[in-house]
């Protein structure tokens, strides 16, 4: 090996491919190699070499050894027969030659630095303490920096190992500083020549504004007299004789002069008629809102400002009047003051008539309103009846549960049933969304998960991935569902579960809190044809398992602050020896002390299964046929009120309930 690898190695020196080479068997063992140290080692990284073995493969980039020598580096695999690999060749080349060979063909410096900016390697080395502290190691960023009176321009590239773990930056540098000054003085002039030609404009059009519009002062400040009213300060004015422009303009205002004062005098006579109106009008409706009442009297009242407010309008929108037109608007005041009073007594009446309407629908809404909350009550009342109770015991095995809807009615549900005399199920899911529609689809899933789970003998994942497929093939809205399903072993304490995208309970054994792990399935009636993984747990003696949905960890209070997963667990360990029933009991205070008067926003649904003592396989069996006949019972019942609604014979559906009833106490008895 050593005689092949020196002649490999002399010819890669002759063409200038490598300056060091290293031979490493599979095992990634060092068989040879032209670097001198006391213990060989490889050019690059151990964990890479170990990987390229692993996955049968060569590659290239900047490599690092154990020593933290820096090369640019290739390895090549060394296979046998039959594709086995048997090493790999890694030769390299020192980084200086490389950094000379790139100044030569770009005639900029270059440096290599490490991810802490300490400088490994470069071709003018004395730069990068002068500049480190400006320049910036980003990928692909540029940027200039001023240093000892020069300016350079600098590129930052990351180089990268074969696996893409960042090794180090190569800072280009190139020196600018001739084409920066040369930048600087032609802006310096630019901006010389545009302000003085700025400064000659500016004079110039000043002088001449000035010139040009001087004969028009005068008429400007008459215009300003006559638009503030002081007719008393305005003279005519001179000039008007001429034929140029600024005499027709001081013909035009010597007329609008004259005219403007005409008709001030025309407004203020006006005006004082119009104030001998608005008196009259004023006494008239105050003297007939006193005979109102206090509602209608602040309606005459609002009347008249609105004809005082219309009246001033009048005269500010009028222009110059006689006589006869001041008396017509006199007569318009007096017109608008009884289409006031019209109009108000027209309101009243629709006000009236209005409120008749207003109250009419009020009933048939409050009529309408009922009704729906008579039938939410019966929804309530439906989805718990789906719910198979709130406790469950088989042998040394205990469950309780709770759900507490948002609404009348919620997308959560939880099931636990007996599959045979060794297993039990245990679902806990959760609709998105909530109200009847997540209620609708919750009933549709459950039916679904107990159908395949009981019928079926089908494992966790295969359950959930047969109800996905149903739900998927006979849902058209876009609502889905998080599924948490397991199966626990009474004779072993053995949870066999697949989660499809549900938040994973917590095992529980004493003060320790465990999360269970995730199998990787997303929600269900999304996407058809997924596989969901499955897992499981061993719940020790004296253990138990909590299983929720979003709505506990998620809570909120009035601060918008969620309970979240680490207040759950603190509430999990302050009751970790205790019973599901009181474990239920302690988290459900503890959210609710959090969420204090904030609104519940989502479902809360709980399910605590705990091992406890010794199993009994006969109290199994009595369990499955209770709850058999639980279910039976609950259909029973549906099938006896949909009897009553469709007009069967009272003594028939009293018939039948007897019967049911002997027949239940026949089978519990047995």
């Amino acid at each position: 090996v050593s005689d092949a690898a020196d002649s490999i190695f002399a010819r890669l020196q002759e063409a200038g491919a490598a300056t060091r080479l290293d031979i490493v068997d599979s095992a990634g063992a060092v068989l040879y190699s032209t670097f001198p140290a006391f213990e060989p080692d490889v050019a690059l990284s151990e964990r890479v070499v170990l990987q390229m073995l692993a996955e049968k493969r060569g590659g290239g980039g900047i490599g690092n050894d154990a020593s933290r020598n820096v090369t640019v580096s290739y390895a090549v695999p060394i296979t046998g027969s039959g594709g086995r690999i048997l090493g790999l060749a890694v030769y390299g080349r020192d980084i200086p030659e490389v950094l000379d060979e790139f100044r030569s063909g770009t005639g900029a410096e270059v440096l290599i630095v490490n991810r802490r900016g300490r400088l490994l390697e470069g071709t003018s080395p004395e730069l990068w303490p002068d500049i480190k502290s400006d320049v910036i190691l980003d990928t692909g960023s540029t940027g200039v920096v001023e240093a000892d009176g020069r300016v350079y321009s600098i590129t930052s590239i990351p180089l990268s190992a074969d696996l893409g773990n960042l090794v180090a930056f190569l800072a280009v540098i190139q020196d600018t500083t001739a084409a920066y000054q040369d930048s600087q003085r032609v802006s310096l002039i630019s901006f010389g020549v545009i302000a003085l030609f700025l400064a000659g404009a500016l004079t110039f059009l000043s002088f001449y504004m000035h010139r040009l519009l001087s004969p028009l002062v005068a008429c400007v400040e008459v215009l300003n007299a006559l638009s503030r009213g002081e007719t008393h300060l305005t003279v005519p004015v001179e000039g008007e004789k001429g034929r140029d422009e600024i005499a027709q303009i001081a013909r035009a205002i010597n007329i609008f002069r004259r005219q403007t004062m005409q008709l001030m005098r025309q407004r203020r006579l006006q005006e004082r008629r119009r104030r001998q109106q608005e008196r009259f009008i004023r006494q008239e409706m105050t003297r007939l809102a006193g005979t109102l009442t206090k509602g209608a009297r602040v309606d005459v009242l609002e009347d008249l400002a609105a004809v005082e407010r219309q009246a001033r309008k009048m005269v500010v929108e009028s222009s110059d009047t006689d006589a006869a037109e001041s008396a017509a608007d006199g007569l318009q005041l007096m017109g608008l003051a009884f289409e006031r009073m019209t109009s108000r007594v027209a309101a009243q009446q629709e006000r009236l008539t209005k409120l008749v309407n207003d109250l009419q629908e009020a009933l048939k809404t409050k009529v309408a309103y009922y009704a729906l909350r008579h039938d939410l009550d019966i929804a309530k009342r439906v989805q718990q009846s789906f719910l198979p109770g709130d406790s469950f015991v088989v042998g040394n095995v205990r469950i309780r549960a709770i759900m507490k809807a948002a609404k009348n009615v919620g997308g959560d549900f939880y099931d636990f049933f007996a599959l045979d005399e060794n297993r039990i199920g245990i679902v806990i899911a959760d609709v998105a969304g909530k109200g009847v529609p997540a209620a609708l689809f919750m009933a549709v899933t459950r039916t679904l998960i107990r159908a395949n789970a009981t019928h079926g003998e089908l494992s966790p994942g295969e359950c959930l991935e047969a109800v996905n497929d149903m739900l998927v093939d006979s849902t058209r809205e876009e609502i889905f569902v998080t599924v948490f399903y397991g199966v626990y072993d009474l004779r072993t304490g053995v949870l066999t579960y697949a989660n499809g995208g549900h938040n994973p309970p917590c095992l529980v054994y004493g003060t320790d809190v465990e999360t269970l792990p995730l199998t990787g399935g997303v929600v269900l009636s999304m996407f058809k044809s997924l596989k969901y993984n499955e897992n499981t747990v061993e719940v020790p003696l004296g253990g138990k398992i909590f299983f929720y949905t979003d709505g506990v960890n998620e809570a909120v209070n009035e601060d918008e602050e969620e309970f979240g997963d680490k207040r759950m667990h603190a509430s999990l360990r302050a009751v970790g020896t205790d019973g599901p029933g009181d474990t239920i009991e302690h988290v459900v205070r503890d959210v609710e002390d959090f969420a204090g008067p904030a609104e519940q926003a989502d479902d809360i649904t709980m399910v605590v299964l705990g091992r406890e003592a010794a199993e009994d396989r006969h109290i199994v069996r009595r369990i499955s046929l209770s709850n058999d006949i639980s279910e039976l019972r609950r259909l029973m019942a549906e099938l006896i009120a949909f009897c009553k609604e469709t007009g069967i014979q009272q003594a028939m559906v009293t018939r039948f309930e007897l019967v049911l009833d002997e027949v239940f106490t026949n089978v519990v008895n047995y």
